[in-house]
């Protein structure tokens, strides 16, 4: 488990991050605005040319968000921490993995053309480092100096599902994206690094977003529900000591 106060230091240096972790992700939500009210683009009709454009406030975000990281942490360690195979991650590629044998068993995947898998591949680069070193790095650490890191990972992950709202609109994608943020939470406070996690996160998307899912128009609650927690429960089942959650009961 790891100390964060000795990782932020001081309540006033948490709040620092906090407050800049979220005017960074207000900003960006205004910069999506813009494109689409100012510019009149669609996310689906004019998806490439939207999704670079919001990529270029995302590799701010993700510049800016890592200078803050080192900047406020005084421990450099909780920010790299490459120094052994972290086994925690056994988690996430057993679920990645699951997820993935899942939608090509059911949905037949079929992969994009090579210039859509590269342009995914950048913009999914970006993506993780910029929704990890913000989400995990400036949030859930800001919010563990002032209420623990139960609480903090919580609510940090309620701020990781609403924001992503406005491209989500599924009930189930809200519990999934909640989900998401206690897994990555929990893998961060119990020892992985933001760096390891932003490489999963940017894995997942890349593939994710990578093939063409031969999803159903009106996807049915039970579908998406198995869909999204079949690799959840397979990991538990295969990597129990490695779970985040067994660690519930030592957070302080």
């Amino acid at each position: 488990m790891r100390n964060f106060h000795e990782i932020i230091g001081s309540k006033s240096t948490a709040q620092k991050a906090l407050i800049w972790g979220l005017v960074l992700l207000v900003i960006y939500k205004i910069w999506k605005w813009f494109l689409r009210a100012a510019l009149d683009l669609h996310p689906i009709a004019d998806y490439m040319v939207y999704e670079g454009l919001s990529t270029i406030f995302r590799f701010v975000g993700a510049v800016a968000s890592i200078i803050l990281v080192l900047r406020y942490y005084k421990i450099k360690d909780a920010l790299f921490n490459l120094k052994k195979w972290d086994p925690n991650i056994k988690f996430i590629i057993f679920f990645i993995i699951g997820k993935i044998l899942l939608f090509f068993v059911f949905h037949n995947a079929v992969v994009k053309g090579s210039s859509s898998v590269m342009f995914e591949f950048v913009v999914n680069f970006i993506v993780g480092f910029w929704e990890e070193f913000s989400f995990r790095g400036l949030l859930l650490v800001g919010f563990v100096s002032f209420m623990g890191p139960k609480k903090a990972l919580i609510l940090s992950s309620l701020i990781f599902s609403l924001w992503h709202f406005d491209v989500s609109h599924y009930v189930i994608d809200f519990v999934s994206l909640f989900f998401w943020g206690i897994i990555f939470g929990a893998l961060y406070i119990t020892g992985s690094s933001l760096v390891i996690l932003s490489i999963m996160h940017f894995i997942w998307d890349w593939i994710f977003f990578s093939f063409e899912w031969n999803l159903p128009p009106n996807p049915s609650f039970i579908a998406q529900t198995y869909d999204y927690f079949y690799g959840l429960f397979f990991a538990f089942i295969a990597f129990k000591k490695a779970f985040p959650f067994t660690f519930w009961h030592k957070f302080q």
